[in-house]
């Protein structure tokens, strides 16, 4: 069980990204990350699961990799989302002080 302790970082990026997500206004990457980490797993653990050398070990050992490829996933999507949705300006905007 040592194993699931290193999905809590990973696992708590990815769910401050989903809310990044949401905060910019479109669900859709984090929706995206998740599907990803499904396919990930589900697909060789079920290949696994039909193995005869198989132990139940694996799965955490999946579980570990797959929520640090969701986690580069939501950083990399969330990237591209904040440069898509931010501005930036190279001259600073200072509004003009108000005068009496």
């Amino acid at each position: 069980m040592g194993y699931v302790c290193l999905n809590f970082v990973p696992a708590g990026f990815t769910f401050a990204a989903s809310g990044m997500f949401q905060a910019l206004g479109n669900t859709w990457p984090a929706l995206y990350s998740t599907a990803s980490r499904l396919i990930l797993f589900a697909v060789p653990v079920i290949w696994l699961a039909g193995q005869s050398d198989f132990e139940i070990e694996q799965i955490w050992v999946f579980s570990v990799a797959t929520v640090y490829c969701q986690a580069m996933i939501s950083y990399l999507l969330l990237r591209r989302e904040m440069n898509k949705k931010l501005v930036y300006t190279s001259e600073v905007s200072m509004p003009s002080p108000v005068r009496n």
